[in-house]
């Protein structure tokens, strides 16, 4: 059985008549849809828990090495305190450090540099893109391999 329904634009459409079982099968989609949010949502709160304990593992890593850089520190400072003065070793075992932390850091630059989105020029791609505008409207390398006018 048909009948007539007006369509959002206001023509007359033909379309089937409900069944009896359209709302059966309604309330099973919305209960298959409510049982997969819960697993979604299971799962994802079980993700989240695990990437928390990963994170508080990591952290605490961080801070045991953190501990053992000041005790080699103050060892190697007292160490170097039976040869001479404890401001002089003090002084070379900070100069230690900061030459550690320089090639930290150079190599994170270089790291990044190589990582990062505008490639080897260091141009970001909105520049890139508004440059190759430019050559097409001037007949640039848009216009490569087309007779010159």
């Amino acid at each position: 059985m048909r009948r007539a329904v007006r369509s959002p634009a206001g023509r007359p459409e033909s379309r089937p008549a409900a069944s009896p079982s359209e709302p059966a099968s309604a309330e099973t989609q919305r209960r298959i849809f409510r049982e997969e949010f819960g697993r979604a949502k299971a799962e994802l709160r079980e993700e989240t828990l695990r990437a928390g304990r990963n994170a508080r593992a990591i952290g605490g890593a961080v801070f045991a090495g953190y501990m053992v850089a000041c005790f080699f520190s103050l060892t190697l400072m007292f160490l170097l305190w039976g040869a001479m003065d404890l401001r002089w070793s003090a002084l070379i075992v900070t100069g230690l450090w900061a030459v550690v932390g320089l090639v930290l850091i150079s190599r994170a630059r270089g790291r990044s540099a190589a990582s990062s989105p505008g490639g080897e020029d260091g141009e970001s791609p909105p520049d890139r893109a508004a440059e190759d505008a430019g050559d097409a409207e001037e007949g640039g390398p848009a216009r490569a391999g087309r007779p010159a006018d």
